[in-house]
């Protein structure tokens, strides 16, 4: 049903190459929307795991750590309330200028507004699970700060290294998780911000400006651009921590005096230099600030290209019917 409407709709600038992108999306979208329901089903295996080791983490965390942990919580949970308001708030503006702007029919949200909504709610769900792994590690980043100023003794030493270590499992398990989803989502992400940008970037090198699709476009951009930029603004900040984390226990390391707090903290030094954190998207490229400036600047490079094409066709177009009048104009004279 899509499909057909895709091919069949009526506007103007329409060419063959925007109605070829259209079908990519909708074919793409529905596609998306498989590979999560089914990645769900399959690795159930994954989130009960990841549940049972976020527990564990947080009962080791309590039992060493309660000093403003009600407020880190509280902060979590106004930050999940934001980011889902803001959702759906950008949701509601978004088909109001689909309404309003471009005059669309719910038929055709199925096959853009749907599946980009269905990718951001994923992206969401990833970034609320990685801000809480983050704010553990900050957790037990403040505790590895204490060691220094309390003399803690070797056994909190051990719990922190249990903690650590279960907080690198379970930063695996979400990433390995969510790796086959994300990169479809990214995929068709990708292409819809193009498309987008295409019809921003259109009207205003032909000088047919349209307030309805430019206000269109510019929230579609925002829709899109809003679950990538707090994912990995996000999972900048663990990586952050942990190095962090590393570069503490490094200067305890050079500070310690006891004979077995140097070998406690050593084994430490050692579990952070082998465990290597990262958030990937099926192992293609890793899910942190560097990837949104590299996915910006390739959404640049490819509008570009898209338009000096599209420009280049009409202008050959209007070439061939100025040179076909005058043709006929000549038979008709003749």
């Amino acid at each position: 049903m899509s499909i057909p409407y895709r091919i069949n709709d009526d506007y103007d600038e329409k060419t063959n190459l925007t109605v070829g992108i259209e079908v990519l999306q909708t074919v793409l979208g529905a596609l998306v929307i498989c590979v999560i329901l089914i990645s769900y089903c399959i690795d159930q295996k994954f989130l009960v795991r990841i549940a049972n080791q976020l527990i564990i983490i947080e009962y080791e965390i309590d039992r060493l750590y309660d000093l403003y942990y009600s407020l880190r919580r509280q902060r979590i949970f106004y930050t999940i309330i934001i980011v889902c308001i803001l959702k759906i708030c950008l949701l509601i503006l978004l088909l109001c200028t689909e309404i309003l702007g471009i005059q669309t029919s719910p038929v055709s949200w199925l096959t853009d507004v749907l599946p980009t909504f269905y990718v951001g709610w994923l992206l969401i769900q990833y970034f609320l699970l990685v801000m809480v792994i983050q704010t553990d590690f900050a957790d037990s980043l403040y505790q590895t700060r204490r060691i220094v100023v309390n003399n803690s003794v070797v056994h909190q030493l051990l719990q922190l290294r249990d903690v650590h270590c279960h907080l690198c499992k379970m930063s695996n398990d979400v990433s390995s998780f969510y790796s086959l989803p994300v990169l479809f989502g990214i995929i068709f992400l990708f292409l819809t911000l193009i498309y987008n940008g295409y019809w921003i970037l259109s009207p205003l090198l032909m000088k047919t400006l349209d307030y309805g699709t430019l206000s269109n476009g510019i929230i579609w951009i925002i829709f899109l651009i809003y679950p990538i930029s707090l994912l990995t603004n996000r999972i900048t900040s663990i990586l952050i921590e942990i190095k962090t984390t590393g570069n503490i226990v490094h200067d305890l390391l050079n500070c310690a005096i006891g004979k077995e707090t140097k070998t406690e903290l050593k084994k430490f030094s050692l579990q952070l230099l082998h465990r290597k954190i990262q958030f990937t998207a099926n192992g293609y490229f890793i899910l942190d600030n560097t990837f949104l400036h590299s996915l910006i600047g390739t959404m640049v490079t490819y509008l570009v290209i898209l338009v000096q094409f599209q420009m280049t066709s009409l202008f050959s177009s209007v070439k061939q019917q100025i040179i076909s009048s005058c043709n006929s104009t000549r038979r008709d004279l003749k």
